[in-house]
């Protein structure tokens, strides 16, 4: 033998099962000159037991045998997913066609008729040997590839669970920046317009400043003009509406600064309006102002003065305190 028969040989485990002792005696004396090794069995139990618990290469199987036939061995090591694979070669010295059909349809790889000749035996089970081996060989791949199969099945799967989680939270991301944005905007908006109106207050304020004089102090030695401040003191604490009257240069402007100056709305604006230098078609938009295109002219957002006196409270205009004052009756 080759090297690489002699190898086989080695760890190559036979089970020679027939019912005659010298049969089994014979058999087992040419295998262990050639290097194999040797199990026996009498008859089919044992055959069946020792093939469960050795677990051989191939198995040598008569079938003339009592109780249970070599026929009943086939189909319950064929029927055994743990034994199935084990090469079977029946040496029997019944030489009927039928019987060889059968055994073939049972799952034997070959079949010798008694007397055989051993060169024969010896390239059989050299041929069985070797097919299984190259069948072990196949079954360990495929296995293994199963194993990488189901390996890959669960990467597989637990990328697309990790996807979805990615994009589960993707879409809450997406869903608090939309919501994160419509807030900005919202507070953006509300900052413009407090620009725009903190920009009118001071473009007020300053033309206050630079037309009006300091009126914060009142010298009177008048008895009529001291209950007249009386008045302004008691009107001054009240949410009333003031009407003062009188002609020009009386210091109409000076008592609205004055009821101001010690009212509960000190802190805020005094917004003054001269109804009598304003057109007719211009005093609505300055009362109440007006937005970008309302009308001609109308290049950008004006905040009435309505609006400017109040806080920004539109249409609460009964707490607004102003100073009107004009030199025609009529106003």
């Amino acid at each position: 033998m080759d090297e690489k028969l002699n190898k086989m040989v080695e760890r190559s485990k036979i089970l020679v099962v027939d019912d005659v002792p010298r049969n089994v005696r014979i058999l087992r004396d040419r295998l262990l000159h050639e290097g194999y090794q040797v199990l026996e069995a009498f008859n089919g139990v044992e055959a069946l037991q020792k093939a469960k618990e050795e677990g051989p290469d191939l198995i040598l199987l008569d079938i003339i045998m009592p109780h249970m036939d070599g026929y009943q061995v086939m189909e319950r090591l064929k029927a055994d997913n743990a034994l199935r694979h084990i090469p079977i070669i029946v040496i029997s010295a019944a030489d009927q066609m039928d019987s060889v059909v059968r055994c073939i349809e049972l799952g034997a790889e070959d079949y010798l008729c008694k007397p055989f000749n051993t060169a024969i035996l010896q390239a059989r089970l050299d041929s069985c040997l070797e097919k299984k081996k190259w069948n072990d060989q196949e079954n360990s791949y495929l296995l293994q590839i199963e194993k990488s199969n189901e390996q890959l099945k669960q990467e597989i799967h637990e990328r697309k669970r990790a996807e979805m989680e990615l994009q589960e939270v993707n879409e809450k991301l997406e869903g608090r920046v939309t919501e994160r944005t419509a807030e900005l905007k919202n507070a953006l908006q509300e900052v413009e317009e407090l620009k725009n109106r903190l920009q009118e207050e001071n473009i007020y304020l300053q033309q206050e400043i630079r037309l009006s004089h300091d009126f914060t102090e009142i010298i009177s030695i008048s008895d009529k003009f001291r209950k007249v401040l009386e008045n302004v003191e008691q009107v001054a604490g009240t949410d009333a509406t003031v009407l003062i009257l009188g002609e020009s240069g009386t210091g109409k402007e000076l008592l609205a600064r004055a009821i101001h100056s010690i009212s509960a709305r000190k802190s805020r604006s005094l917004v003054k309006v001269n109804c009598a230098v304003l057109p007719a078609n211009l005093i609505e938009s300055e009362l109440f102002g007006h937005e970008k295109g309302a009308f001609t002219g109308a290049q950008g957002r004006r905040i009435g003065r309505f609006e400017l006196a109040d806080e920004g409270a539109p249409f609460s205009w009964m707490k607004l305190l102003s100073c009107l004052w004009s030199c025609r009756p009529s106003c």
